[in-house]
């Protein structure tokens, strides 16, 4: 029976980049109205939600507060009593939450949110590509195990590449339905990484 091999060296190229995203306007809930008193002070929080789902803000401290913003771009979250929060941010588009500490006074603005590799993440927040060439006649089966799993199949001949990985050292193990035969990898994913090109032999 053939086996998996490859045909050239791995090569690795670094491609770091930045997000540029236009702010809109966006809505916002809240589960109980608050009555801000005669003469009080009180903050505010901005979130920019690019997740292309609902974020779900809620504030622990003093008071507690339940927002939530369905359109992208920014939003702003008004008559917050001052004071220590704990702040939990999630959406519906991805998994996972974002917790920070912050003292609530003024004007407090976090983060732009998007889904990176489908856990909440920020919008600065880099990204891995992983790049295959299948020369087998077949579907090449590539597994990655690290920060998180990913199972991509590549049945197109030539370069296949794989987006929006968390980048972190993965296992990576590389099947071929043509051939018989597993080859595994030992790799840190960061920018634009290549692995060999693979054929039966």
């Amino acid at each position: 029976m053939k086996k998996l091999s490859v045909l050239v060296s791995l090569t690795l190229v670094m491609v770091l980049g930045s997000l540029l995203l236009a702010p809109s306007v966006s809505a916002l809930t809240v589960d109980q109205p608050s009555v801000a008193l005669a003469g009080a002070q009180t903050a505010q929080l901005i979130v920019e939600n690019r997740t292309t789902g609902t974020l779900y803000v809620t504030l622990s401290g003093p008071k507690t507060y339940w927002f939530n913003t369905a359109k992208q771009g920014k939003a702003t979250f008004k008559d917050i009593e001052q004071g220590k929060y704990t702040i939990t941010v999630t959406s519906t588009a991805c998994t996972g939450s974002l917790t920070y500490e912050k003292n609530m006074k003024g004007n407090i603005t976090l983060k732009g949110f998007k889904c990176v590799a489908q856990r909440l993440g920020l919008v600065d927040q880099k990204v891995a590509k992983l790049t295959v060439t299948n020369q087998t006649g077949g579907t090449l089966y590539i597994t990655l195990s690290g920060p998180t799993t990913y199972y991509f199949t590549a049945d197109k001949k030539g370069k296949n590449v794989f987006n929006d990985i968390l980048p972190g050292k993965y296992d990576i193990s590389v099947r071929s339905s043509a051939c018989g035969g597993t080859l595994s990898y030992f790799k840190k994913l960061e920018g634009n990484v290549s692995l060999p090109s693979f054929i039966c032999t």
